[in-house]
């Protein structure tokens, strides 16, 4: 498990798609053993759940290939972008992830769509 931002105090997570606030989602596919995936939770009033589900399950939780799955730096940069306080700033930290994917072939877009 890597915890990018936050404050995690377990080394397992045991939630329900109630839990989650993803019951609504129709095309799930349970979570199988080993599978790696990228969960963003959020406070609510229940508890911790995901703010902004959307209705397909691959989007809402996202696969990752592993460790080093190009999703996690982008979710690194979003991180530190919402962190930093001066707009400039934060141009130019998008604006060097867009050159460095630019560089790689443009992957990144598949996770936006």
């Amino acid at each position: 498990m890597l915890v990018l931002k936050g404050v995690f105090s377990r080394e397992s997570l045991s939630l329900t798609s109630q839990d989650l606030g993803i019951e609504s989602i129709t095309d799930s596919a349970p979570i199988e053993p080993g599978q790696v995936r990228l969960l963003m939770l959020g406070r609510s009033s229940q508890g911790y759940a995901i703010l902004r589900p959307t209705p397909r399950f691959e989007q809402t939780i996202p696969p990752l290939s592993g460790p080093t799955d190009e999703l996690i730096d982008i979710v690194k940069v979003l991180l530190a972008v919402n962190a930093t306080p001066e707009r400039p700033n934060r141009v130019a930290l998008l604006v060097a992830r867009l050159a460095d994917t630019t560089r790689c072939g443009g992957h990144s877009a598949a996770y936006l769509a």
